[in-house]
């Protein structure tokens, strides 16, 4: 599980942002003071150096689960993706991101299309799904693991 360090959220002139890992434990609340970004993009289920057999843990199991009410600071931001993880909704800040365009929360575990999205008419492209490339997680399963 990675931990991302406070001294990060000191980068405040910081325009783009991507986060790959196995398993985030959270956005901190300190990402509210990354006020210039424009492209924030996280994405959980992936490794740098994939080992024989390696599989991301199933979503349920992400430490990655809500997306802090404090993403509404950034003002600034164009393009929001976040991938594999274990989000059950969307917090109502969002909506106060007026220059956002791109919404992209996929492979997680929204259900149906937030509130907040409905409300959200001024954005140009969304994708919300639970699964990426109609894949489920058993099909991510070994013939062995099935059994």
């Amino acid at each position: 599980m990675i931990e991302l360090p406070p001294a990060f959220f000191e980068l405040t002139a910081l325009e783009k942002l991507t986060i790959m890992t196995a398993d985030l434990k959270g956005i901190p609340q300190d990402i509210g003071k990354l006020t210039q970004l424009k492209e924030l993009t996280i994405y959980g289920g992936s490794a740098y150096h994939v080992e024989p057999g390696w599989k991301p843990k199933p979503k349920q199991e992400l430490e990655l689960k809500h997306i802090p009410a404090e993403i509404g600071n950034l003002t600034e931001l164009v393009s929001l993706s976040i991938g594999y993880s274990g989000i059950r909704e969307l917090p109502p800040e969002l909506e106060k991101l007026k220059k956002l365009k791109w919404l992209n929360i996929t492979n997680s575990l929204i259900e149906g299309t937030p509130d907040v999205v409905s409300r959200m008419h001024w954005l140009e492209h969304v994708s919300l799904s639970g699964h990426s490339l109609g894949l489920t997680e058993e099909a991510l399963l070994t013939e062995e693991e099935i059994e």
